[in-house]
């Protein structure tokens, strides 16, 4: 069952202005996810991503089905496409200390030729844009990493790591300003 990106900012993203224009960008496509166990036991996650290809834009112009086609986009059916590994693989990796969600962004992006790269800069928000431009840079596959640690367990009870996370969330401008929790997402 995939998992809405656009649902509002109970979304992961990072406490900046760059985390913000990605909700936003979620929110417009109507991105979600999907999460499947990969490889041996459970300590993998592969993420595969859906977007609305029509509510993706260069400016006004909708991408659609043609032009995602030929960025490597597959029709996952009912308006949606699966977004390429080769443009943006996610997996989550079990760690002693939680989930470190690993972001490449693979070595597909080294053939895009001009036209896909101005299409590219102009529709993925600013922080995947930069890792596929440091790609284009030094011609290798770049990684991201940030750690997810499960702050309320399965039964909503608070686990060893809610306390820290709060103070943490606090120290951060605009945490404290509820403003920040009602911003509207969707268009």
């Amino acid at each position: 069952t995939p998992i809405e990106q656009y649902g509002g900012p109970q979304w992961a993203a990072q406490a900046t202005d760059a985390g913000m224009d990605a909700l936003r960008f979620h929110s417009t496509i109507r991105s979600t996810m999907s999460y499947c166990y990969s490889g041996d036991g459970n300590d993998t996650i592969q993420l595969y991503q859906k977007v609305d290809l029509d509510s993706l834009k260069v400016g006004p112009i909708p991408i659609g089905a043609t032009i995602g086609s030929l960025l490597g986009f597959v029709g996952a059916g009912h308006g949606q496409a699966w977004v390429p590994h080769s443009l943006v693989d996610m997996k989550l990796v079990r760690q002693p200390w939680g989930w470190d969600q690993v972001t490449t962004v693979a070595d597909g992006v080294l053939g895009l030729d001009p036209l896909e790269e101005v299409v590219l800069s102009l529709i993925l928000p600013s922080g995947i844009w930069d890792l596929v431009s440091m790609v284009k840079a030094t011609g290798l596959a770049t990684s991201s990493h940030f750690p997810l640690l499960q702050v309320v367990d399965g039964e909503g009870k608070k686990t060893e790591h809610f306390d820290s996370f709060l103070a943490f969330m606090q120290t951060l401008p605009g945490m404290n300003d509820k403003a920040f929790y009602s911003l509207p997402l969707t268009t």
